[in-house]
């Protein structure tokens, strides 16, 4: 297909997804992306399920400092305890992290090793995630 003709409609089921876009043009710039982004709801009870029963893992996702972005809910969810340690991560409704490229790392000859490094410096977050759904990592 040429590139000036529209992509058809990725297929999308909110839990995983994968996106290249010419120049970024959707997304504002070139990046890249890892998580959960608006789960389903029975998805986002597992994956809050998990950081109560596992903190220590969930501790080890934030202490790989990558920040975690996307909406959140003003008060923890129904049957969470608002004096949780992780109450402000109970809340969230999305799980993403992602990094963004200027034009000039994209064009680099090294970009394939920089965008290596960055998608294992995720790694951390998709681990937990993965194994939350009861995924094979």
């Amino acid at each position: 297909m040429p590139l000036d003709e529209p992509a058809a409609p990725i297929p999308h089921d909110g839990a995983r997804a994968a996106v290249v876009s010419a120049a970024g043009r959707r997304h504002g710039g070139s990046f890249a992306g890892a998580g959960l982004w608006h789960p389903e709801a029975a998805a986002l009870g597992k994956v809050r399920d998990a950081i109560v029963a596992r903190p220590h893992a969930w501790k080890a996702v934030l202490a790989s400092k990558l920040p975690l972005e996307g909406d959140a809910l003003r008060r923890p969810p129904r049957g969470y305890p608002p004096d949780h340690p992780f109450a402000d991560d109970l809340k969230r409704k999305d799980f993403i992290t992602t990094v963004p490229f200027t034009n000039a790392q994209v064009l680099s000859p090294r970009f394939l090793s920089v965008f290596i490094k960055t998608c294992r410096s995720m790694s951390p977050l998709l681990r937990f995630l993965t194994t939350a759904l009861g995924l094979p990592w």
